[in-house]
């Protein structure tokens, strides 16, 4: 079997020599070339916090195509340094460092937040929250279940974006979950080169799990969505059993989210006997109903600040997320927000009756 780390991380003296350059300068031109399932082996056994800072720093560089230089001016160390700790050769403490990379940390995430709408948490936000954390601490699969467009999916981005890097793993099952596009996708979000063969890629995204880590699949419905009725073959499984073979070998937590068209097939349909393994494994399922709560409902107006809907507001808030459901509700909310501003102007119900009128307009 062919070796999973030595194709991407080679050392700035193992660089391949560009025309012109010799290969320590060949080498500065390049964008870091380790995948992120050689620092995540690399880390495992490091404490929680020393770990997440060392992943969030290689996925940094690699997110903005940084050197192994670029990387090291930002924590004030040379690149060697930087390429042994993201490899595991840094034997030091790396309590100095850790530091330095914080610092870096909460500037880029600072930057990041500028101009970006405030994530507005809700009952059912923190009760998915709550499930995620326990798929992790009990290393555990929770199946989430639920129409389209009631937030489930804005909840999971958002646990994700608070619980990295290399920690929480966000990613989501492509129509007909082809096991070849969803493992490329999967290895694209751990930073892990696509070049790979198939065979290599499969190896090196499992081996870049732990068992202190999360990986969650959305979508995981898309499986049984082929040219508009479930199919009765098997291949549209294997993205499932590639799932589940993650889970058996590294012990991480599972989350695992679709509409009630999985939990169907899961329970009843012909590929039940496949999908017994998965569900064997779960500590929980949550069923989210099709309609938020009132006091979610609340949240959000607030969060515009508004108070609670009431009378004719009510009756149009309600009609809009029985019909069209709470997606569309909330974009109501940001067009009313729009209007207001342009008339510098508090924001009132009035002007949220005048963002449905506008939209009725749109598909007159």
């Amino acid at each position: 079997m062919s070796t999973l780390t030595e194709p991407q991380t080679e050392s700035p003296s193992e660089a391949p020599e560009q025309p012109g350059k010799t290969p320590e300068k060949a080498y500065n031109s390049l964008s870091i070339r380790i995948g992120g399932d050689v620092v995540n082996r690399a880390t495992a056994d490091l404490p929680d916090e020393q770990r997440g800072l060392i992943r969030w720093l290689h996925d940094y560089g690699v997110k903005n195509g940084l050197t192994l230089d670029e990387v090291g001016k930002l924590v004030h160390r040379d690149r060697n340094t930087i390429y042994q700790v993201f490899t595991g050769r840094h034997g030091a403490a790396k309590t100095a460092i850790c530091e330095e990379i914080e610092r870096v940390k909460k500037l880029a995430e600072a930057r990041e937040g500028i101009g970006q709408l405030s994530f507005i948490e809700t009952a059912l936000t923190r009760k998915i929250w709550r499930l995620c954390d326990s798929a992790r601490a009990y290393q555990r699969v929770v199946f989430v279940f639920s129409d389209s467009q009631i937030g489930k999916t804005t909840a999971l981005k958002e646990y994700t974006r608070r619980n990295n890097h290399g920690t929480t793993i966000y990613s989501s099952l492509p129509a007909g979950g082809n096991l070849g596009n969803y493992m490329r996708s999967l290895a694209h979000t751990l930073r892990i080169p696509a070049a790979a063969n198939t065979r290599d890629l499969r190896e090196r995204v499992t081996s870049a799990f732990d068992s202190r880590m999360l990986l969650i699949v959305d979508e995981a419905h898309q499986c049984f969505l082929t040219a508009g009725k479930c199919p009765r073959g098997t291949a549209h499984l294997l993205s499932l059993e590639f799932i589940r073979e993650i889970f058996d070998a590294s012990g991480c937590g599972l989350v695992i989210c679709g509409t009630h068209t999985f939990r169907r097939e899961m329970d009843n349909g012909f590929a039940s006997g496949w999908l017994t393994q998965l569900s064997r494994r779960r500590l929980a399922a949550l069923n989210i109903r099709p309609t938020p709560a009132n006091t979610d409902l609340d949240t959000f107006a607030a969060a515009y600040g508004l108070p609670p809907a009431e009378g004719e507001t009510k009756r149009l808030q309600d009609e809009v997320i029985a019909s069209e459901a709470l997606g569309v509700w909330l974009t109501l909310l940001r067009m009313a927000a729009g209007i207001a501003a342009k008339r510098k102007q508090p924001m009132t119900w009035e002007h949220v009756a005048l963002a449905h009128a506008a939209r009725a307009k749109l598909e007159a």
